[in-house]
């Protein structure tokens, strides 16, 4: 079987893959354990598998589980679960948090608002509890895949769609207990999702059409008034210049010589069709030397033969 891992190795083109390989030999001794069952959906499942445990072991969250699918020789989808599975019989969790989350997906800016969407979903989803349901709970929330759905709701209210492939992965659960963890974040902290959707639509700052009117002073108001009757006036002369204006404009516009118009339509030429030349290749002087040439080497042989 080492060999195994080592022709998966080369697949995977890992970094560092004599430390990969050695951790990999180690975590495939703890695999032999486990039912056989665990591992029929694929040939080499037993192998990527022990190889993803000792990578993420090393600190490296840059996994991809559609080519590990493919070396493995099953879906995405058994792998996901058969995966899963074996981190529950031997309690080997992903050491995630919601920083080393929102740094592998680019989303630092927004972990704040992750913080407090995850401390006030975990407050609604544990009031209700007592005893031992609480004390499962608390347990079952430790695991990474609540973390992950947490920055997923989170990226959806700000109007970011997190690619689900990517996070599962990294939280080391299956795609289906990812869905079930957002599908009750969603139902039970719907109050806060609302406000955080109602935070980021605001706009940043007000436009200038949207800008307070100044206050105007009862002395203003009164002097004001006389200045209205003045424009009027000035409106009033103003139509009465500017329809003569607006015939001479018009006029002027249908003057104008359409020779504009046609130069626009024209298309411009390639610089490729001035570099061709045209004439007849018959009439060029090299090829009236070349039939020159011909000719009397015809003639040297037809004498040489002679």
């Amino acid at each position: 079987m080492p060999d195994l891992i080592a022709h998966c190795l080369e697949r995977l083109n890992l970094e560092e893959p004599d430390k990969v390989k050695g951790k990999a030999n180690q975590f495939f001794g703890q695999l032999n354990s486990l039912p056989v069952k665990l591992f029929d959906k694929g040939p080499n499942l037993k192998a990527v598998i022990a190889i993803q445990l000792a990578y993420e072991s090393l600190g490296c969250h840059d996994w991809s589980v559609r080519l590990a699918s493919q070396l493995a020789g099953c879906t995405s989808a058994n792998y996901d679960s058969v995966l899963s599975n074996i981190r529950k019989h031997l309690n080997i969790q992903p050491s995630i948090t919601l920083d080393t989350l929102s740094i592998a997906l680019g989303s630092s800016t927004m972990l704040n608002s992750v913080r407090g969407l995850w401390d006030s979903f975990t407050a609604d989803y544990l009031e209700e509890l007592k005893g031992i349901k609480r004390a499962n709970a608390e347990k079952e929330l430790e695991l990474p895949c609540w973390k992950g759905a947490v920055t997923y709701c989170c990226a959806k209210a700000f109007g970011e769609v997190l690619p689900k492939d990517r996070l599962h992965a990294l939280c080391g659960c299956s795609l289906a207990e990812l869905n079930k963890c957002i599908k009750i974040i969603q139902s039970t902290s719907e109050e806060k999702i609302t406000e955080l959707k109602n935070t980021s639509s605001k706009p940043s700052r007000a436009s200038r059409r949207s800008a307070p009117k100044e206050q105007t002073t009862p002395s203003q108001t009164t002097t004001a008034k006389p200045r209205t009757t003045k424009k009027v006036e000035t409106t009033k002369k103003s139509e009465a210049t500017d329809k003569p204006e607006s015939r001479k404009r018009k006029r002027t516009v249908q003057s104008v010589p359409t020779e504009t118009t046609e130069k626009t339509r024209i298309r411009p030429k390639s610089g490729i069709v001035s570099m061709i030349n045209h004439q007849d290749y018959k009439k060029s002087k090299r090829y009236l030397d070349y039939i020159e040439w011909k000719s009397r080497l015809i003639q040297q042989l037809n004498s040489s033969l002679a």
